[in-house]
């Protein structure tokens, strides 16, 4: 029998809480009064209604995702929503641990962006910023971009994919930027010099300053971040399958395109 806390040193030993970035609030969310023992785990990308349904369903101990479920000290801070505020009454009511690992598996060696350059084939990798939240690194040849771009797709299966600043010939992308989940002012850290940037999303003042400074940018979508729960998911099996038994949310992509 595994205590949260066993869970935690787990986790911990994979994706220290030190290597959370400082305006981050992974590691323990919510703490059961009762579930001490874990014996059903689910892992997802976000807590949501439906996540928790599944895990009341489940009987789930403890649910692991990747964003946290309040991104903020308190939730009763001002910038707490009212859904947010109300499914976290309602996981306390059904007295679920909720865990999260965020940014400290986002910059681990066995990261999302570690993962998508593994699968890439992309070597010479080093991290561009202290935060670590993006790489950078090289293909061992000329990349085709409709290749590159079909590789994409199938390994995050998405089915349509943003290109911004297009001014890429079909077959000069060598040096590439990866950053999972939003990139954020990560683009004021690129230097010109890098073929193209693949992140899942940005805002628009920073799509702006791509355009300006032209730098090419594949945009994924945030949903790239499923790969988290897959790859938590088998860590899991592999570690504590013995002791415990390890379920997966399968998000579905929430966003159609026409």
């Amino acid at each position: 029998m595994l205590t949260i806390n066993n869970i935690i040193n787990v986790l911990e030993t994979y994706f220290p809480l030190k290597d959370v970035c400082e305006w981050d609030f992974s590691g323990i969310q919510i703490k059961s009064k009762t579930k001490t023992n874990i014996n059903k785990i689910l892992v997802c990308l976000d807590v949501t209604n439906e996540v928790l349904t599944e895990a009341i369903n489940n009987n789930i101990d403890l649910i692991i995702s990747h964003h946290p479920l309040v991104f903020a000290k308190d939730i009763n801070q001002s910038n707490i929503s009212n859904w947010k505020k109300e499914l976290y009454s309602k996981i306390l009511i059904a007295d679920i641990n909720v865990y999260s690992l965020h940014t400290n598996f986002d910059i681990s060696l066995v990261g999302m962006n570690m993962l998508m350059a593994k699968e890439l084939k992309i070597k010479n990798i080093h991290f561009i910023n202290e935060e670590k939240l993006a790489i950078v690194g090289k293909f061992d040849r000329q990349m085709p971009l409709k290749e590159l771009i079909n590789n994409l797709k199938k390994y995050f299966n998405v089915a349509n994919i943003q290109l911004v600043n297009n001014k890429l010939s079909d077959n000069n992308i060598v040096t590439v930027a990866l950053s999972a989940g939003a990139v954020g002012d990560i683009i004021s850290n690129l230097s010109n010099n890098i073929d193209l940037l693949i992140t899942g999303e940005m805002k628009w003042n920073y799509i702006m300053e791509a355009k300006d400074r032209k730098i090419n940018v594949i945009l994924v979508g945030h949903y790239m971040e499923q790969k988290f729960v897959d790859f938590l998911f088998q860590l899991l099996i592999e570690k504590l399958s013995t002791k415990v038994k390890v379920f997966k949310y399968n998000l579905e992509n929430p966003i159609t395109f026409f």
